[in-house]
């Protein structure tokens, strides 16, 4: 529906094969690149070029690449099965087994033209810092 879209799939799995061999059915394999694996510099450059982040998972218990995405402030349309759905409240939610719907969700995101506010970077360092702080309230609170 909008001439000038590319897909780009990172990643490896093993429907793979069968999404390139169906791009080429469709006649869009000109506008389908398939990266395979890419290291995590290569897949922060590709999020910094991304209008849109989709994550279709049908079961993706949290999904730790939208909350990449959400850092680099890509609308994403996440699956409601995913965990990041409960997180990612900017997201476009919507049922992995309705791929209309998927793909409706998409075009809104293309659509809207905006990044979102992107989530803040964060280290292990800052993680370990913010746990130690729990458990010295938790700690404060039962003395």
């Amino acid at each position: 529906q909008i001439s000038n879209v590319r897909f780009v799939m990172a990643g490896t799995g093993d429907q793979l094969k069968t999404l390139m061999t169906k791009s080429i059915r469709l006649g869009i394999a000109n506008r389908c690149h398939f990266t395979g694996f890419l290291g995590r510099e290569k897949i922060h450059d590709l999020l910094s070029m991304a209008d849109v982040y989709c994550m279709p998972s049908v079961s993706e218990p949290f999904g730790l690449s939208a909350l990449e995405a959400a850092q680099f402030g890509v609308p994403t349309v996440i699956s409601k099965q995913s965990g990041a759905a409960e997180i990612l409240t900017e997201a476009k939610t919507v049922d992995a087994f309705d791929t209309e719907q998927m793909a409706s969700g998409i075009l809104v995101q293309l659509d809207a033209g905006i990044k979102i506010e992107p989530l803040p970077i964060r280290d292990w360092e800052d993680v370990a810092s913010d746990v130690v702080t729990l458990y010295e309230s938790l700690l404060n609170r039962a003395t």
